[in-house]
């Protein structure tokens, strides 16, 4: 991608974004930040809100501190509010609402112009408690410049991509284009994570997109939907199976938007055999509601793309599992891309073990009703026994202790002896706890009597220094 970019290392990238704004404002807004600068391609409806991208030289920050550059950018840009931000995150500077001539005023100056020699100057009108909101991301390298200058391209056409790609598996953000691991990401998304490129042309040509199209604007909305529909993971139900489901909510209560309902997603689980349904998640249902070119694309041109059983072109099916995508990922992003989505699989899969072996097979299968203190000395007891491998069962490990080739132990197996045993080890975990405690108080005496030990060796040892001290001042001949 060729842009300008400044010669240091460091660039901010600077975006607002505001519904109504003119293109005075707007050129207004870029000569007060005085800088040249590349600037993310606009969606087709940018003329009604402004999106844009000023580039300037970075600062150093081991030099001036964040909080001055954001106070002095607010100062020459007048602004009357703003935050530094914690590291990592945007700085963000409130401007005040350039101001308006109403079109009362600019009718009153035509209607001047009948009357007078010259027309009159319209008079301002200020605009009551509305501001511009610029947000200033500091980037490390040129790099991360191209990648936001691309994830911000063309306004709501990344959310459109989102929507499509994310049954799949996939998810695009501001750091690049990423794999989701399944079993982490119901529990922590964002370690779910595994990054597979942060090359807009590598991430283009994955999702089957034409990537020289994408660095030029698009004449329309329809174009733009239509190249977003080229991505290969498009895929739309048919009309049958669409009014099919759409009846069975209907039969079992479930009201649903018809607009909501338009971007349902079958995506085939691992075996292939059962339908999963991807709908629209909370930050797409808030774009519907707020994007109009969002809800465009779902209430109007996903539904122009739903074939009809007779169409001989129709795909029941979507066109990839979800398990060919990572497949074709780790295949197209190499081993690096494979090893970490492994590695992080593994860790977190082993530690969910730990915690559910611990929480749900020992300690809910203790009953609750037990005195507390010898439930929780039993549920201690069966931990170093089954989990710790610091106590034996009656002179021997049990098989339950044992884990698998990958490190982890079977559920079922732990909460059977736990159900069988605790007890047994009730009764064994409060001795046990008496014999710890008692030696805990051994240990403590040893440590004090060795304490006490060291304390008269050293009395000792400074008392016969002062002798030899004091003697040292006596003449040979007194001394003998």
């Amino acid at each position: 991608m060729d842009h300008p970019v400044p010669s240091d290392p460091l660039t901010v990238l600077a975006c607002f974004s505001r519904l109504n704004i003119n293109p005075h404002n707007r050129n207004n807004g870029r000569k007060r930040l005085r800088h040249p600068y590349p600037s993310p391609l606009n969606s087709p409806n940018a003329s009604s809100f402004l999106v844009f991208s000023p580039i300037t030289a970075a600062y150093d920050q081991s030099v001036t501190p964040k909080l001055k550059v954001v106070e002095t950018l607010a100062r020459d840009l007048g602004a009357i509010a703003w935050i530094a931000g914690a590291k990592g995150q945007a700085m963000n500077i409130a401007i005040p609402w350039p101001q308006e001539s109403s079109p009362s005023t600019l009718t009153a100056s035509q209607n001047n112009t009948e009357q007078q020699d010259h027309a009159s100057e319209p008079v301002p009108v200020p605009a009551v408690k509305k501001f511009i909101q610029l947000d200033i991301h500091i980037l490390a390298t040129s790099h991360e410049l191209d990648w936001h200058l691309f994830h911000a391209a063309h306004g709501d056409l990344w959310s459109i991509l989102g929507s499509t790609i994310r049954p799949f598996g996939l998810t695009i953000n501001h750091s690049g284009l990423h794999l989701r691991i399944p079993s982490i990401e119901t529990h922590d998304r964002k370690n779910s994570l595994v990054l597979l490129t942060s090359s807009p042309t590598a991430a283009l040509q994955f999702l089957g997109l034409d990537a020289e199209r994408w660095w030029h604007p698009f004449g329309s909305q329809q174009e733009m939907f239509e190249y977003a529909a080229g991505c290969r993971l498009f895929w739309v139900k048919t009309e049958s199976d669409f009014e099919e489901e759409q009846g069975d909510k209907e039969e079992s209560g479930v009201k649903m938007n018809s607009g909501m309902g338009m971007q349902d997603i079958g995506i085939r689980d691992q075996s292939g055999d059962r339908k999963v349904e991807k709908r629209l998640n909370t930050n797409d249902r808030q774009r519907l509601l707020k994007r109009p070119i969002f809800r465009a694309w779902i209430e109007d041109f996903v539904p122009s793309k739903r074939s009809s059983p007779s169409d001989p072109n129709r795909s029941p099916n979507p066109p990839l599992t979800r398990d060919q995508v990572r497949a074709e990922a780790f295949s197209t992003f190499g081993p690096a891309v494979q090893h970490a989505y492994t590695t992080r699989e593994k860790a977190f899969l082993r530690a969910k073990n730990i915690d559910d072996i611990w929480q749900i097979a020992i300690k809910q299968n203790v009953p609750g009703t037990l005195d507390p203190q010898v439930r929780s000395a039993a549920c201690r007891f069966l931990k170093g026994v089954l989990m710790d491998e610091e106590i034996l069962w009656h002179g021997e490990k049990p098989k339950a202790a044992e884990r698998d080739g990958n490190g982890f132990w079977d559920g079922e197996e732990v909460g059977a002896f736990v159900r069988e045993n605790w007890e047994e080890a009730g009764r064994l975990g409060m001795l046990w706890q008496r014999e710890k405690a008692a030696e805990g108080m051994r240990a403590k005496a040893e440590e004090k009597r060795i304490a006490a030990e060291a304390m008269t060796e050293k009395m000792e040892g400074e008392r016969r220094g002062g002798e030899r001290d004091m003697y040292a001042d006596v003449h040979p001949a007194v001394r003998g």
